[in-house]
């Protein structure tokens, strides 16, 4: 296997078993998915390298479905598989709890759709003829995408901080 496929591996399974999710969490606050709490096993307010090891144990035992001690492609996937439904889970209850006006649980058309059609032509829509064509399309998802990239670049230069208030 090359160097960089046992270095990504390595990662991925690291990611997974929230070996590195520590210093990730410190970095991105509560959204890195650390849970502080189940981790801290004895309950006494600090989380220990004994703490954290057995965590990565438990962990790496749920995702090691035929018990052989190691983790397969397919074992890698399923539980990249299965964090991934998590979070759509949570992304989609967010979603209906800011949207659902009406308060039945579910969004309904006019509760998802934002705002008015119009603007997004108006503001992708380059020659002005009220329709977007597919370059026009592709122009504003590549400017987009390069905003995104310079935000992220910035980050990056201030050490990963987001901004606004944290303390």
């Amino acid at each position: 296997m090359k160097t960089t496929s046992k270095m990504t591996l390595a990662l991925m399974t690291a990611l997974m078993l929230g070996t590195a999710l520590p210093s990730i969490a410190q970095e991105r606050g509560a959204r890195a998915g650390f849970d502080f709490e189940a981790a801290d096993t004895n309950g006494d307010g600090f989380v220990t390298a004994e703490e954290l090891t057995a965590l990565s144990n438990a962990r790496f035992a749920d995702a090691d479905t035929n018990g052989d001690g190691e983790l397969s492609v397919e074992e890698l996937t399923a539980r990249a598989t299965e964090a991934a439904a998590e979070r759509a889970q949570q992304r989609a209850e967010r979603a209906i709890e800011r949207g659902d006006t009406d308060g039945d649980g579910t969004l309904s058309v006019d509760e998802i759709r934002r705002g008015d059609p119009n603007r997004l032509i108006e503001r992708v829509d380059a020659d002005g003829d009220g329709a977007i064509s597919t370059a026009e399309a592709e122009a504003h998802q590549a400017a987009r995408e390069d905003r995104r990239e310079e935000r992220q670049e910035r980050r990056e230069e201030r050490g990963g901080e987001r901004g606004g208030n944290r303390g």
